[in-house]
């Protein structure tokens, strides 16, 4: 259910959707701090252009349905991450990572076959329990 969507600039409050895949990417900078050289506690923190999509799917809303084509939306995202490593060998450590990355994006689409835009302000948090390696 989508609460911050608009159909040809407005609010729409009974909008349903269903996509078979929908992904969040984020691109930019970010630091990665060990918080001390010989262990591997560190924390990690990004900040940069996030990119959102959603395959081809159905709107659904009190007036009908609609058809979608794949889109494409962009916008702001940033990532924060803590995790430990061990010692692996002379140069390598070994560990894992929890992470957070958080996504506010706009998708801009032309539902097909008719004359509507709409537009969905999508905002995502995505855990994730990673396994991390790293050359020294």
């Amino acid at each position: 259910k989508a609460d911050d969507f608009k159909l040809n600039g407005e609010d729409v409050s009974d909008l349903t959707g269903e996509w078979d895949m929908i992904s969040v990417s984020l691109i930019g900078p970010f630091i990665d701090y060990y918080f001390d050289d010989e262990r591997g506690l560190h924390l990690q923190i990004a900040g940069g252009f996030a990119s959102s999509s959603v395959s081809e799917g159905e709107f659904k809303t009190g007036e009908g349905s609609s058809d979608t084509d794949k889109e494409t939306g962009s916008g702001f995202g940033t990532m924060l991450g803590f995790g430990f490593e061990t010692w692996a060998g002379e140069q390598w450590s070994v560990g894992g990572l929890i992470r957070v990355l958080y996504a506010d994006t706009t998708i801009e689409a032309d539902l097909p076959g008719t004359d509507v835009e709409a537009d969905w302000k999508s905002k995502s948090v995505i855990p994730g329990v990673l396994f991390t390696a790293t050359l020294h």
